[in-house]
């Protein structure tokens, strides 16, 4: 479809810039096919504009209708198709991006019988490591070694070669462990470990086949599941 596009925007939009806005559009509506219906073309000299309607049929929000006007010039014996942006969905311009806000509800916690949470809404730690920060490595891959149960070398390569001021997480904890090691996580130059609302799991999971167990998206079928209308986070 680039080629199409007038000499004068071509000048305007690389190729890689133009795919990323229809591809960062579609995924964001989480868009499973589009489709474009000429209405109409006036043609007026060199110039034209073809009414088309377009649809977006999605993975979330159902299939998304509107109507738009495509401008067309000649020149060099050929039609072109002038402007980007609005090609995509109207309104959008050069400069604007769609943006899709979601409301996600709380899972409900389960319970066994006698009362206890086999899965719920708690607090999750994650630990991570601030390199510039790190006065002894030996002691803090140890440490984390030890919390986190990956080995040493699998620690230090998640922190490798990342910017030194930055903090890289390194792996989640169960709170009740940070608390048990909260004078190693708060006093040690490097580890850093921070709270967020995550599900949690009695005993590291009983019976997940029923439970259920919520985990990240592994990285080989992230763009399967953004298809299916998942953020991919």
């Amino acid at each position: 479809m680039y080629g199409l596009l007038s000499p004068v925007v071509q000048a305007a939009v690389s190729p890689e810039a133009f795919a990323y806005r229809y591809r960062a559009a579609f995924r964001t509506a989480t868009v499973l096919t589009a489709t474009a219906t000429l209405q109409a073309v006036l043609q007026d000299g060199p110039r034209a504009q073809a009414a088309a309607r377009l649809a977006w049929e999605t993975a979330l929000v159902g299939t998304l209708v509107t109507d738009t006007v495509i401008s067309l010039v000649f020149q060099d014996n050929h039609w072109w198709v002038e402007g980007s942006g609005d090609l995509i969905w109207p309104g959008l311009g050069e400069a604007n991006y769609l943006y899709m806000d979601y409301h996600i509800p709380a899972r409900a916690n389960i319970y066994d019988r006698n009362g206890q949470a086999l899965a719920a809404e708690g607090k999750i730690v994650t630990v991570g490591v601030v390199p510039s920060r790190i006065r002894d490595e030996g002691a803090v891959l140890a440490i984390l070694s030890r919390l986190t149960g990956l080995a040493p070398e699998a620690v230090r390569a998640r922190y490798v070669g990342r910017p030194a001021d930055w903090w890289t997480p390194i792996a989640d904890i169960p709170a009740q462990v940070s608390v048990e090691n909260a004078d190693l996580l708060l006093n040690t130059p490097g580890i850093e470990a921070r709270e967020k609302p995550g599900r949690v799991y009695w005993g590291d999971g009983i019976a997940p086949h029923v439970v259920g167990w919520v985990g990240l998206i592994p990285a080989e079928g992230a763009e399967t599941y953004r298809r299916q209308g998942y953020r991919g986070d």
